[in-house]
């Protein structure tokens, strides 16, 4: 063996051993070298290759520390490395990794670590492509009943205490359970100042196009934001938070997504209103009149309230102020329909309007609006000639009750049939005079002329005119009386029995207890037949003719035989005749010429003819 020495370089041609320490202030260069046996330090800059020994492909003794710079690969098979509790560490000043493992094999899925059990089943692996494959489950050193588990094919779980707590299977559902508490999934912002409108927490719901370009999409979020400035010295208990949905039409650029419903810290929702100021709060302010409208198909909406503190109520507004409202009053559980305005309430069937009550309590039915002229507290309207307004009961013993309040008051029934423009001329009216309790029959409205009266007796009262005649009628026993009320004397003149027969009472030949004041009648009737003048004539309705009719003229008569003759009260009333009152006038002439008759036949027996 011969070693060369040429200026700095030691060359050594053959094999070599040194007894004693070699120390080389420069490089070591080397080749082919099979095997090192190293009990210090070996530093290799371009990688160590370390064959097999029998059974192991390389084996590291760690009674040192071995550094390589390069790569350390084993050629035998089984291609492995034995160690006993090996520590692969840095020093202080080293930033490169503590262990670099590399697989040389292109494939992506060759491992490069995997770790078996004893009985050479896998238990841990990492592949080229950076694929880690575990067998069951990872779990948290020092709390193995942490952990993320694999229980079947696509199924994830996630375990604290030793119990599944979330679920992530194939369908793309998520299970969050609890053992002893309750579920909860909990959406924390790690941040020490938490301002109004600050966004805490949100869940976004996003997707692919599907144009084929693979743009992601906003669809909807669900945010929960804070109402104000969150207390920070607060350490338990909650801040004032406001829960909003949010969605966007289908927009052909990007756009912010619009708030549609917010839950209030409050409580309050509203539905196209940011602000709600009761419990439901529906604002359409941004909607046309097709779709402002809410529409509920096959539910029931139920709006509840404390019957011993608040009435519950949904009330309609516009421009931000209530206008209208319905109301189940707590008091008397009724449903109160209100306007808050002046406002009429409308109630319309087939889009046409059929009953409307006025800020002043008038109720029209079958119209909206009857002019001053004719309104009154209930107006209805028969739109058709062939429409009428009844009142049916279903046992029959029902009826249609006009009354007054107060003691002494009335109610009137008004008939009206040439309603022109606005207005009505009232006909006949039906009056219950609530002073007498008598019901009264008018022409000509409520202040027109009165023509009949039922008094609370029974009794009939007819009238014929304001000073007309005026006749009561009433029954007694088996007898219908009349009586003549005209001189306010309540003197019956007529009556008329029910086994027939009629008692005129206010004849010339009437009962002696029915006169007073009694006088001779001395004048001439018989001078007074003298003065008639009979006539032929004809009647105005009749046609000229050679027949005619023999008569009187009443005005002649009428000087002569007053009580046979009357004139009504109208200002074109004619005479009428009544024979009656010609009676005493015949029975009187008869007298004075039997009278005659006698004085004559007593002067012709005294001359003896």
């Amino acid at each position: 063996m011969a070693v060369q020495i040429s200026g700095n370089d030691i060359t050594v041609p053959r094999d070599g051993s040194f007894t004693r320490n070699v120390t080389i202030g420069g490089t070591l260069t080397y080749e082919d070298v099979t095997n090192i046996d190293s009990v210090g330090l070996v530093t290799a800059r371009t990688g160590i290759e370390i064959g097999a020994r029998p059974g192991v492909g390389a084996s590291i003794s760690v009674d040192g520390n071995a550094i390589f710079s390069g790569i350390v690969t084993s050629t035998a098979s089984p291609k492995s490395f034995v160690g006993v509790a090996a520590t692969f560490s840095q020093t202080t000043s080293d930033t490169g990794p503590v262990l670099f493992l590399k697989s040389r094999n292109s494939t992506p899925n060759n491992a490069a670590i995997h770790l078996q059990s004893y009985s050479g089943a896998d238990n841990f692996q990492v592949n080229h492509g950076g694929e880690v494959i575990i067998t069951d489950k990872i779990s948290h050193a020092g709390d193995t009943d942490t952990a993320i588990r694999f229980p079947e094919a696509d199924t994830v779980t996630f375990e604290t205490a030793g119990n599944e707590q979330v679920r992530i299977d194939n369908d793309v559902q998520m299970f969050v359970q609890g053992a002893s508490r309750v579920s909860k999934l909990q959406l924390h912002r790690e941040d020490v100042s938490i301002d109004a409108d600050d966004v805490v927490g949100q869940i976004t719901f996003t997707g692919r196009d599907s144009g084929g370009a693979g743009i992601q999409r906003v669809g909807a979020a669900i945010s929960a934001v804070a109402s104000n400035n969150w207390d920070t010295s607060q350490t338990t208990g909650y801040s004032a938070t406001h829960l909003d949905f949010y969605t966007q039409a289908q927009q052909s650029a990007y756009s912010t997504l619009t708030p549609r419903l917010r839950i209030s810290s409050a409580g309050l929702v509203g539905i196209g209103q940011v602000t709600p100021t009761h419990m439901l709060h529906v604002d359409s302010s941004s909607a046309s009149d097709s779709t402002a409208t809410a529409f509920f198909k096959g539910r029931i909406v139920r709006v509840d309230g404390a019957a011993a503190s608040n009435s519950p109520r949904v009330n309609f507004s516009l421009d931000g102020t209530d206008k209208t409202s319905i109301m189940c009053n707590r008091t008397d559980s009724s449903l109160n329909i209100e306007t808050l305005t002046s406002a009429p309430i409308i109630f319309d069937t087939n889009n046409t309007e059929r009953l409307r009550i006025t800020s002043d309590g008038t109720i029209n039915i079958g119209a909206a609006s009857p002019t001053a002229s004719e309104n009154g507290q209930l107006n209805v309207y028969i739109t058709t000639a062939s429409g009428k307004a009844q009142i049916v009961h279903a046992s029959g013993t029902g009826g249609l009750r006009l009354a007054g309040t107060g003691s002494g008051s009335g109610s009137n029934l008004i008939f009206s049939n040439d309603y022109n423009s606005g207005t009505f001329s009232d006909h006949w009216c039906i009056s219950h005079d609530g002073g007498t309790d008598s019901l009264k029959f008018k022409s000509g409205g409520t202040g027109g002329d009165q023509r009949i009266q039922v008094k609370d007796n029974g009794h009939i009262i007819a009238y014929r005119g304001s000073n007309g005649n005026v006749f009561e009628y009433y029954r007694v026993s088996t007898s219908l009386f009349v009586v003549d009320n005209l001189s306010n004397d309540s003197n019956t003149r007529m009556r008329i029995r029910n086994p027939g027969g009629t008692i005129n009472y206010n004849s010339a030949a009437s009962d002696i207890t029915l006169k007073k004041n009694f006088e001779s009648w001395d004048e001439n009737v018989l001078d007074l037949f003298k003065n008639i003048n009979p006539q032929k004539f004809n009647f105005k309705r009749e046609e000229d003719g050679t027949k005619k009719t023999k008569g009187f003229i009443a005005q002649e008569m009428v000087g002569s035989f007053p009580e046979a003759y009357n004139k009504g009260d109208e200002e074109d009333a004619v005479y009428y005749f009544d024979p009656s009152g010609m009676v005493v006038y015949l029975m009187k002439a008869l007298q004075e010429a039997v009278a005659k008759i006698e004085v004559l036949e007593s002067r012709l027996d005294a001359a003896g003819l």
